[in-house]
């Protein structure tokens, strides 16, 4: 062998040890197995391989390798891991930070897969799970302000419904809400649907995620709604705007400033 075929293999056998060390390297077993073939097949005679760095070399990819496959390993089971977390939420309701960052209230419609990574579908749209902020069940884990907001925003629109009665799912257009012990009841033909019991809202709209008294006030503004007077009387206006006496919400119908406890009926 010429001494430069001899100084081409020795160059190659010095690469070969550096690479193997390198835990950095992504070599594959195809191509470390395609080196060492090399280097013997073109080693000096006069000075063959050693043993011991042949093993030795060995031990080190095989370490890399299995790194490697644990390090794979604990990816794709964080991936499923977070899939799964993800899938659990379908059907249920949640709070979530939306794009403009405003906290919004929806419902999990479905869930996709974007480059390995889950979004939750609610309507039109795609949340990622690092934007929950609360998972609710149903909406029957709402308080009583948070369900009476939710309920303001369904008026107009379609939703299906458990009917506890027959044990099946009805569908129908809310008209209005009136309250029951200060439970939002949704008002859908001759029927008064527990706003509990809605499974899910047709249009796939969210509202904003807030249950204060001064948030209830401020979702009637614009509504018609039907109340108590001062003498017990049931009378129906439409509350023009909301001010704040004292701390206290109230709403605003013509010249009347009226308690949210007033309202009996929301159109």
């Amino acid at each position: 062998m010429s001494q430069m075929s001899v100084s081409s293999v020795n160059n190659s056998q010095s690469t070969a040890s550096s690479l193997t060390s390198n835990t950095n390297n992504a070599m594959d077993r195809d191509a470390f197995l395609n080196l060492l073939v090399t280097q013997l097949r073109y080693q000096d005679p006069s000075s063959p391989m050693d043993d011991t760095q042949f093993v030795s070399q060995l031990a080190q990819f095989s370490s890399l390798e299995q790194m490697q496959n644990l390090n794979t390993g604990f990816t794709a089971f964080g991936q499923s891991a977070t899939a799964n977390q993800a899938f659990s939420m379908t059907g249920k309701w949640i709070d979530y930070v939306d794009a403009s960052g405003n906290t919004v209230t929806g419902r999990v419609d479905s869930v996709s897969l974007e480059n390995g990574a889950p979004k939750l579908i609610i309507g039109t749209n795609k949340v990622d799970l690092s934007s929950v902020q609360q998972v609710y069940p149903d909406m029957g884990s709402f308080s009583k302000g948070k369900l009476s907001i939710e309920a303001f925003g369904m008026i107009g629109g379609d939703v299906d419904y458990y009917d506890p009665a027959t044990g099946s799912t009805c569908t129908g257009k809310v008209d209005s809400v009136s309250f029951d012990n200060g439970w939002p009841m949704l008002n859908i033909g001759s029927n008064v649907v527990d706003a509990r019991n809605v499974i899910k809202m047709h249009d796939g709209s969210t509202t904003t995620a807030t249950s204060d008294l001064t948030d209830q006030a401020n979702a009637m503004a614009g509504h018609k709604i039907s109340y108590t007077d001062s003498t017990g009387q049931v009378q129906q206006g439409k509350v023009d705007s909301v001010s704040i006496v004292n701390g206290v919400p109230k709403l605003k119908v013509g010249q009347l400033l009226l308690d949210v406890s007033q309202v009996v009926k929301v159109y």
